[in-house]
């Protein structure tokens, strides 16, 4: 009883709130069940394989998991655009940079240097490493969810 429900668990795409209501339900009708001399093998055998009872439960909670991985995916690929969006422009920020020590149009070296400079380089890399994070994590969860 205690695996059928753990995997049963484990099965459903529901909101913790209505998880908890269907694993109290079916913890009930286990319960219940034995009160009135069904053994735990006639249960297992009425309810189905944990897989299709918790697709059950969703279709009656109007579920859509096609819709959920859907949100996966995109998400993945949003983050992933964001990921490369952040590192081009890193890129086409540092490949337009003077070289250190020079000023204007200047062909030689100066001692001249400017302070202040705002340099989102660090910013950038670090929202790219953010974003391919999350695009990796969405990733996992969208092929988890088959």
């Amino acid at each position: 009883m205690r695996e059928y429900i753990k995997q049963v668990k484990r099965a459903l795409r529901v909101s913790r709130a209505q998880k908890r209501e269907i694993i109290r339900d079916l913890t009930e009708a286990f319960a219940s069940a034995r009160e009135h001399g069904e053994t735990e093998a006639q249960v297992l055998e009425r309810l189905g394989a944990p897989e299709a009872f918790a697709r059950s439960m969703e279709e009656q909670l109007g579920v859509d998991r096609n819709r959920q991985r859907r949100k996966l995916l995109a998400g993945a690929v949003f983050m992933t655009v964001c990921a490369a969006a952040c590192l081009g422009i890193h890129a086409a920020v540092r490949s337009g940079s003077a070289p250190a020590n020079a000023i204007g149009g200047a062909d030689a070296m100066t001692s001249i240097q400017i302070g202040g400079a705002l340099d989102l380089s660090r910013a950038l890399s670090l929202l790219a490493a953010v974003a391919l994070a999350l695009a990796v994590a969405l990733g996992v969860a969208y092929l988890r969810r088959r």
